[in-house]
């Protein structure tokens, strides 16, 4: 649906702003007490857009998200707690407003780049913030010698990781396929905090992306002899690499995680005791439990984490975003908040392997997709105001689909 006459304007301050909300959300998102500087960017950003725009468009992709609002505003007719129903609801309006305006304008000036940008920036900036708080020698310390996890002041750690991987792949795509390789630089603080954050989802979902973008960056050779050679090449290296990190002590504790949380979900002996997974595994059944008592439309959005204070004492959101989906708007709600992802990824998949499409833009956003969706399994995100960022990337991305789009964002000089 198209609305309003759209005219020429200088991106400049829009750039701005759209750097600043991304800074704010990636540091803030979670917390109490900065949160308003968060409210303060997006009021500018949101402000700016609108007196730019002079109209804007509404894609499938968020109206379903709409229909997923409406729902959620329904939701608290029966949600087993109002005032937290309506918290999120409330949350998830102000970031669709967002959403409308920026997937507007990255279209009508057909530089979804400045999204992906703007998810690197964010990512810095969390780092960055992660050295200001904890101080650069404790983050160290806990580097190499395996000390706690670090992250918990600003939020929680596997959110924080997760959070950290998305910059941290767009950024990987940016230097790969823009070949803008100083950029990688910035995976020293970045790299370093994911790290520190020790989340598994986040490491797994974090190799999944990087592996999915340099089999991406395979597909443009022409050459069969010279891929089948870089394909090798960069097996050879993911090896030796992970040979010499998991010699450092919080990559240790990352995968003997990983190997505790498979040893748990399996039924396997575990090599130290694990409550974490435990702790989740108890969280999906506890979430798929409370599904079924209402499997249609759940027990009110933002209510899922009500299953669990009879066994652990309180409340707490589920850690997986697909059974939290589940438990709090049951098949309707689940079906409508992933119904963009779905629409995004089969878009991305035709344009990649049907229309053999050659698009550094595309390429970045599948990979981040997919890393994406394997983080939603250890942490939620139905509320998160970085999600619905990375939503309006991928979004734009999908309904960019001119020929000279494509030739623009395929131009290393246009960044």
């Amino acid at each position: 649906m198209q609305y309003g006459i759209q005219k020429k304007h200088n991106v400049t301050i829009e750039f701005i702003l759209l750097m600043l909300y991304a800074a704010m959300v990636f540091m803030f998102d979670g917390d109490e007490v900065n949160v308003r500087l968060i409210y303060v960017a997006y009021g500018l950003l949101c402000l700016s857009l609108v007196l730019n725009l002079k109209g804007f468009t509404v894609y499938r992709e968020v109206n379903v998200f709409i229909f997923y609002l409406v729902f959620g505003v329904l939701s608290m007719l029966w949600a087993v707690n109002l005032n937290t129903a309506f918290t999120k609801v409330r949350t998830v309006f102000l970031l669709l407003v967002l959403l409308v305006l920026l997937t507007s304008y990255t279209v009508k000036i057909e530089k979804p780049i400045y999204l992906i940008i703007a998810l690197i920036v964010g990512s810095v900036a969390l780092s960055a913030y992660m050295f200001y708080l904890y101080g650069v020698f404790d983050i160290l310390d806990a580097l190499f010698e395996g000390s706690d996890r670090i992250g918990g002041k600003i939020n929680n750690v596997n959110a924080i990781a997760n959070t950290l991987v998305i910059g941290i792949i767009a950024l990987i795509g940016v230097a790969v396929f823009y070949k803008k390789r100083l950029t990688l630089l910035l995976l020293i603080p970045t790299g370093i905090c994911l790290l520190v954050a020790g989340s598994r989802t986040a490491t797994i979902s974090f190799l999944v992306g990087v592996l999915l973008l340099f089999v991406l960056k395979l597909k443009t050779e022409n050459n069969g002899l010279k891929k089948f050679l870089r394909f090798i090449v960069i097996i050879l290296i993911i090896v030796v690499a992970w040979l010499v990190l998991r010699n450092i002590p919080v990559l240790q504790e990352v995968m003997l995680r990983i190997e505790n949380a498979f040893a748990v979900f399996t039924g396997g002996e575990t090599v130290m005791r694990e409550s974490s997974a435990q702790m989740r595994k108890d969280f999906i059944e506890f979430g798929w439990a409370e599904f079924l008592k209402s499997p249609i439309w759940g027990n009110g959005i933002g209510c899922a984490g009500y299953a669990i204070p009879e066994s652990y004492s309180h409340f707490t959101y589920l850690h997986n975003n697909y059974i939290e989906m589940l438990a709090s708007g049951g098949v309707i709600g689940f079906v409508l908040f992933y119904t963009p992802y779905v629409l995004v990824l089969i878009s991305l998949i035709k344009r990649i392997f049907i229309n053999k499409e050659n698009n550094s833009v595309v390429f970045i956003s599948f990979a981040l997709l997919i890393a994406r969706l394997v983080g939603h399994f250890g942490t939620v995100v139905y509320y998160s105001k970085v999600e619905f960022l990375f939503l309006a990337m991928l979004i734009a991305v999908v309904n960019l689909e001119s020929k000279n789009s494509g030739r623009e964002l395929l131009s290393q000089k246009k960044i």
